[in-house]
């Protein structure tokens, strides 16, 4: 199976992680501004949460979502645009086939989600983030962490890589930005990964397995690193700002 077809069923896999995502959203909301700017939209899902979470609650607000593949695209056009078409027709939610390239358009708000790791020169995207931005705005990077966690299923979805969060605040602030928020998540994850995916090689998710954990372990996780941030997760979130 190629990359492409395994990247998408991994989205589809992750897609109704509602405790995960929500957790995601919580943690990166306060830094907000109005016009927001997803890259890498994939087949919309945390686009569908920035819309139903923010967009709708905030009048204001706009959201445009960059997906340069054009299979995913097709995906998240028709589910975003099935359920939010007076977004669309308004203008305040834009839904962009292609990469996310300077331009005239700024934003105060750029969000990549699990993108970065698939973007060979990450340096470059963090520039071009940069230059888009509003002075003041800020960059949201969430990724998955630990480089002891690469396996085969981050090489059959196209990862170039897991980050460690002191190379990925450094890359931050090459790229211009000062870091005002870094925190590794989901350290309970860790060993089901590890297990599932290092030592046993799998190079798929399993969405049981997958809405399982989100159900039963991700609400006691966040709790729990809610009272004692983790020196160590699964995943990494850094927040910039310009």
């Amino acid at each position: 199976m190629v990359k492409s077809d395994k990247l998408t069923l991994g989205l589809e896999a992750l897609e109704g992680l509602e405790h995960f995502n929500q957790w995601i959203l919580d943690e990166i909301r306060p830094h907000f501004g109005s016009r927001l700017a997803e890259v890498g939209g994939g087949i919309g899902t945390f686009a569908g949460f920035l819309v139903t979470d923010y967009l709708l609650r905030n009048i204001s607000s706009s959201l445009e979502v960059f997906e340069p593949t054009a299979h995913l695209y097709t995906k998240m056009h028709h589910k975003l645009a099935r359920h939010y078409p007076s977004l669309i027709e308004s203008g305040r939610l834009v839904l962009t086939q292609g990469f996310f390239e300077p331009s005239e358009k700024k934003y105060d708000t750029v969000i990549l989600i699990n993108v970065l790791e698939h973007i060979e020169d990450d340096l470059a995207l963090l520039r071009t983030a940069h230059e888009t931005l509003y002075q003041g705005g800020t960059l949201i990077i969430f990724v998955p962490a630990l480089t002891r966690l690469y396996s085969s299923f981050d090489k059959a979805v196209g990862h170039h890589r897991r980050y460690e969060r002191p190379a990925l605040e450094q890359l931050f602030l090459k790229a211009g930005f000062e870091v005002v928020k870094s925190q590794y998540m989901d350290l309970l994850g860790v060993l089901p990964w590890y297990f599932l995916n290092v030592l046993c090689g799998s190079q798929s998710l399993n969405p049981g397995l997958a809405h399982l954990y989100d159900k039963a372990f991700v609400p006691m996780t966040r709790w729990i690193e809610g009272i004692y941030p983790p020196i160590a997760g699964k995943n990494l979130l850094v927040v910039g700002q310009k």
